[in-house]
């Protein structure tokens, strides 16, 4: 399947032959460019665009700046018979950034602070902390694995499985069934050593031992004064898990507060790990979608995206806009502090192929 870059570039070539009635307005836009970028017979360069785009978005919105971009390939293919999208591929992503802030359509999700608070909150009453407990476990498995509220129910005893990388670092491996089958009967992700969820869902395992629980394949149970119980957790009480977080953080639920929508666990990590520095394809493998449109909008408005972008735009105006962006640690550069964040399935996220290439050695 072809990139979204790839996608865009074949759209400037089949778009290349403007309709004669369009003609005097693609001409008009290519020729206030040209007088912006003051070129008469050079080739513009990527800063020329950079510039002008970025002065388009004084006045006009996004999705109009990534228009007039569009017409503006389509004149720069005609002239030059090169694919602006391909050439320099960054005036989409600052076009995208541009169009990112306009109005979402839904709400961003959990944020990752929120889930971190919660993993390091306790109950209000002591007698509650096994009900607490259960509920930090549940919300540790669906925001390390991206999980929907029924996939963290097919987690059983036997799918949360101790581990140890070449460096002596433990971790968790969990294996759960999709709801949604893309060709996989089960998928797994990771939960690192020294993170908060970590030390929930250990915390969690240990009180299973000490209760003698036996769930009936299901590693997710009831939690009550006394202790836990062998009553499986049930969907319900999934759906339930956020406005308990809510409550526990003193928080107001809403777009103000915590996001409790059966979805917002999924979007919140997705958009972490799009803060990150994660790729469209991780994300997409990630959340299991087959199409890659939902990951195209956490990665074009994340902080890498925003803050790329804007030593893309403060470069192209080096008197004018110095930078005063502090750079993002790099979802590359930081695998282990981000997985404990933002774990996944079978993708080349940085630290998990070692991991992965040794689970059959420990």
């Amino acid at each position: 399947m072809p990139s979204k870059r790839q996608r865009e570039a074949d759209d400037i070539l089949k778009n290349a032959k403007v309709p004669a009635k369009s003609a005097p307005v693609y001409e008009a836009e290519w020729e206030a460019f040209a007088t912006f970028a003051k070129i008469k017979t050079r080739k513009p360069s990527k800063t020329d665009f950079v510039l002008y785009l970025d002065k388009l978005h004084e006045s006009q919105k996004g999705s109009s700046v990534a228009s007039i971009l569009s017409r503006l390939a389509s004149t720069y293919y005609q002239k030059y018979s090169q694919k602006l999208a391909v050439e320099y591929p960054e005036l989409y992503d600052l076009a995208r950034s541009f169009r990112s802030g306009e109005k979402p359509k839904q709400s961003p999700g959990l944020s990752k602070e929120d889930a971190i608070a919660f993993m390091e909150s306790e109950p209000e009453e002591d007698d509650n902390k096994w009900y607490h407990l259960v509920r930090q476990a549940t919300l540790a498995l669906q925001w390390c694995g991206s999980l929907r509220a029924n996939e963290v129910l097919t987690i059983s005893p036997e799918d949360v499985i101790p581990r140890v990388t070449p460096a002596r670092e433990k971790y968790l491996k969990v294996v759960f069934t999709p709801s949604k089958q893309r060709g996989e009967v089960v998928r797994d992700f990771f939960l690192i050593r020294d993170g908060p969820f970590y030390s929930t869902v250990s915390a969690y395992t240990n009180a299973r031992a000490e209760f003698h629980i036996r769930s009936n394949g299901r590693f997710l149970v009831t939690g009550s004064k006394k202790g836990l119980t062998n009553e499986p957790l049930g969907i319900n009480q999934v759906y339930t898990v956020t406005r308990y977080m809510a409550k526990v953080l003193k928080k107001p639920i809403g777009p103000a507060g915590i996001d409790v929508t059966s979805h917002g666990v999924r979007r919140g990590a997705a958009q972490s790990a799009a803060d990150q520095g994660a790729s469209q394809a991780q994300i997409q493998a990630m959340l299991n979608h087959a199409t890659s449109s939902a990951a195209n909008q956490y990665v074009s408005s994340s902080v890498a995206i925003k803050n790329s972008t804007a030593t893309l735009v403060s470069s192209a105006h080096p008197t004018v806009l110095p930078s005063t962006t502090a750079p993002v640690q790099s979802f590359m550069q930081a695998p282990m502090q981000a997985a404990s964040y933002v774990v996944n399935y079978n993708v080349n996220l940085p630290g998990l192929p070692q991991l992965q290439q040794n689970n059959q050695a420990h």
